[in-house]
């Protein structure tokens, strides 16, 4: 990690501190729910959106949620991959597995968009 602000050392400070807390850089991952938790101590509410979950959300409500969250600025939005085959990572931009944190949410023209950003660097 670093920070746009050339004089700024604490962005990799505080990176490098939570990974020794996780045991060094050989842990095997995490989620970001849990990652939020642990640096804010926001207690994370996951939306499962995948037809197979039994916890489902139902997807207008999720995005009336992420739209309101947003306006009020009351909320922190990560989005995680299930594996993907290479078919749907070409599709849509994403990586199998994988963390994103969420930039914004908007619906232009009917269009429901999530602007994303790696989540790693």
């Amino acid at each position: 990690s670093f920070s746009s602000a050339g004089d700024e050392l604490w962005v990799s400070l505080f990176e490098k501190a939570y990974i020794k807390l996780h045991a060094g850089y050989d842990f095997p991952g995490s989620t970001s729910s849990i990652d939020l938790h642990a640096l804010c101590g926001w207690i994370p509410e996951t939306f499962h959106l995948n037809h197979d979950s039994t916890n489902r959300v139902d997807p207008v409500e999720a995005w009336t949620r992420l739209i309101n969250g947003q306006a009020k600025g009351t909320a922190l939005f990560t989005l995680g991959t299930r594996a993907l085959s290479d078919e749907e990572e070409d599709r849509t931009g994403l990586a199998s597995q994988h963390a994103y944190a969420v930039l914004e949410v908007v619906e232009a023209c009917g269009v429901k968009l999530v602007k994303v950003v790696e989540a790693c660097g």
